[in-house]
């Protein structure tokens, strides 16, 4: 609609178009455009929905089967995908590595195929180090790399509660 043919305050912004044009997505209205007037009228399901309150061609109120289970009969089930295996990565294991490393172990991106997965698992095996203390009495996993570059994980003393200076180290940017 024009703006110079409606009163002030009536139809301002466009949250009436937004609501038209969801109206017109469930096919309850139909939109005709002319110029920069704009009209709507509504269509046999919309003219159903206001007088029954539900869609054509669904139960009413009270039904014991919902438009969900009725949509989802008419429709071919969806395959499902097949299940990806998530990797694991031995906790003892790397541990050990670890430790074999002087505490620690660089996974070079260079050298070593490191996926968003692989990193992930990688993760997932520090954090299950640390919940269940598998590190050794008085240290856990720290790592850096969690999205790019080296994957470096390291042993570190927990004492008193005052971060060592291995800790700081491990998050001070790296000099280039």
């Amino acid at each position: 609609m024009d703006r110079r043919r409606r009163p002030p305050g009536v139809m301002e912004g466009f949250t009436f178009k937004t609501t038209a044009n969801a109206l017109r997505g469930r096919k309850l209205i139909t939109i005709t455009k002319h110029a920069d007037s704009w009209s709507a009228a509504l269509t046999e399901t919309g003219q159903h929905y206001l007088q029954h309150g539900v869609f054509p061609n669904m139960p009413g109120p009270g039904s014991s089967k919902s438009p969900r289970t009725i949509r989802s009969a008419n429709t071919a089930p969806r395959p499902t995908p097949p299940a990806r295996a998530a990797e694991v990565v031995d906790v003892g294991e790397l541990v050990q590595r670890v430790r074999d490393h002087g505490g620690t172990l660089i996974l070079s991106e260079a050298l070593t195929v490191l996926t968003t997965t692989r990193r992930a698992a990688y993760r997932r095996a520090i954090h299950q180090i640390n919940q269940e203390r598998l590190a050794g009495p008085g240290f856990v996993l720290r790592h850096r790399g969690r999205d790019h570059g080296d994957l470096v994980i390291r042993l570190v003393a927990i004492g008193d509660g005052q971060p060592d200076e291995s800790t700081e180290q491990m998050w001070a940017p790296e000099e280039v």
